[in-house]
C-alpha cells in the first residue's frame, strides 16, 4: 500500500466582488510543506463567459482563457512543473459575490481544488458581474475534482477588504 501524503496549499480568501472589475496582478503566496503557488488574478470576466473550473496545462490553452476573460497580463508558468486553476462564478445580479481558490490537496492518485464562492450578507448594489479567480499550482497527472462550498461574509467582518461601500459600511 502507497502512502499517503497531503498537502494543503493555502492560496488566498481575496475579496474580489467588493473592489472592482480590473484584474488584481499577481502576488506569490506561501503555503505549507515549503511549496509556493502563485495567485494569477482576481477579477471580473465578461458577463457572456459561463460558470466554469478548469485545469489548463498547456500555454495555448491558457492563452485562449486569458483572451476569454479579457486578461490583459501574462505570466510565465513552467508547464513541465506547474498548471493553472481557473474558477469562474458565472453571471450574478449584484456585487455581493466573489469566488476564491482556498486551497488544495493531494491525496495519492486524488487532487481536491477547494473554491469558495462567497456572498456579502448587507443592502445589494444592483449590477451585474462575473467574478473569477486563478491560480497556479503544482503539476499533477492525478484525477482532478473540485470541492464546493458557499460561505456568506457578513459586511462588518469585510468592510477593511471592501473598497467601495456596497454593504452600507465605512473603511
Amino acid at each position: 500500500m502507497k502512502p499517503t501524503f497531503k498537502i494543503i496549499a493555502i492560496v488566498g480568501s481575496l475579496i474580489t466582488g467588493a473592489c472592482s472589475s480590473s484584474s488584481i496582478p499577481p502576488e506569490e503566496i506561501p503555503i505549507t510543506e515549503g511549496v509556493s503557488a502563485t495567485n494569477m488574478g482576481q477579477g471580473e470576466a465578461p458577463l457572456e463567459v459561463e460558470a466554469q473550473r478548469t485545469v489548463i496545462k498547456d500555454q495555448e490553452t491558457l492563452d485562449q482563457m486569458f483572451e476569454e476573460l479579457e486578461i490583459n497580463f501574462s505570466f510565465d508558468v513552467d508547464f513541465n512543473t506547474e498548471m493553472v486553476i481557473v474558477a469562474v462564478m458565472g453571471k450574478q445580479t449584484s456585487e455581493n459575490y466573489s469566488i476564491y481558490i482556498e486551497s488544495y490537496e493531494i491525496l495519492e492518485d486524488e487532487m481536491g481544488i477547494n473554491i469558495i464562492n462567497n456572498t456579502y450578507n448587507g443592502s445589494t448594489v444592483s449590477a451585474f458581474m462575473n467574478p473569477y479567480h486563478i491560480a497556479k499550482v503544482p503539476r499533477s497527472d492525478a484525477t482532478i475534482s473540485f470541492e464546493e462550498s458557499n460561505a456568506i461574509t457578513d459586511c462588518e467582518e469585510s468592510a477593511a477588504n471592501s473598497c467601495i461601500d456596497f454593504c452600507g459600511c465605512q473603511e
